[in-house]
C-alpha cells in the first residue's frame, strides 16, 4: 500500500514539474494549471501520454480549440456563458416562488418578470 501511495506522489510531482516547465517554455503570464490533449480532453495525469504527443497548457482557462478562428472561439465562449446563466436562472426559479416569472427556453434569451404587487 505504501508503494502505491509513493508512486502516486511521484506522478503528482512529475506533473507539477511538467506544468512549471510549460509555464517557462511558453512564457505564460501565470502558472500553467491545466493540460489538454488535441481533442480538448483535460489531462489530470501524465500517465498514458506518448512521446512527442501534443498537449495544450492553460493558466486555468477552459479548452478552446486552436483550430477555430478567434471570432468562433469568442462566439462559443459567449454561448457557453449564456447557457450557464440560463442554468442558474432555472436553479433560482426552482428555489423561489416562480409565479409571475416566465422563461422562454425556445429563444434562450427571453426572460420576463411581471409585476407581482402594485407600487404604492
Amino acid at each position: 500500500m505504501a508503494m502505491h501511495y509513493q508512486n502516486d506522489v511521484n506522478l503528482i510531482l512529475i506533473g507539477l514539474q511538467f506544468l512549471e516547465r510549460c509555464t517557462s517554455a511558453l512564457n505564460l503570464p501565470f502558472a500553467a494549471r491545466r493540460l489538454f490533449d488535441e481533442e480538448g480532453r483535460e489531462l489530470h495525469t501524465l500517465k498514458g501520454l506518448k512521446r512527442d504527443q501534443l498537449v495544450y497548457a492553460t493558466c486555468g482557462e477552459l479548452w478552446t480549440d486552436p483550430r477555430l478562428s478567434k471570432a468562433e472561439q469568442q462566439r462559443r465562449y459567449l454561448l457557453t456563458g449564456l447557457a450557464n446563466d440560463l442554468t442558474q436562472i432555472r436553479q433560482f426559479c426552482a428555489l423561489r416562488d416562480t409565479e409571475g416569472i416566465a422563461i422562454d427556453h425556445r429563444h434562450m434569451c427571453s426572460v420576463s418578470f411581471s409585476a407581482r404587487c402594485p407600487i404604492k
